[in-house]
């Protein structure tokens, strides 16, 4: 499901900056639109130091490899 927002939001916090003390819970609170997103944008999992494998340069193998159907 997408990130709702309502049209109070739209108007009180985007167009209008109005609201600056509310608590940022949204993404286009933190300036991102989710809907430009796009599915193979994401940041691949992370392998920690004592699980990768030996001898590989210390850049090399800090994340895992990405498959997709």
């Amino acid at each position: 499901l997408p990130p709702e927002q309502y049209h109070w939001e739209v108007i009180y916090k985007r167009r209008f900056d109005t609201r600056p003390m509310d608590k940022k819970e949204t993404p286009w609170d933190f300036g991102f639109n989710p809907y430009l997103r796009k599915l193979d944008e994401h940041v691949p999992r992370y392998i920690p130091k004592k699980l990768r494998p030996e001898g590989t340069k210390k850049r090399d193998g800090k994340w895992a490899k990405l498959y997709y159907p």
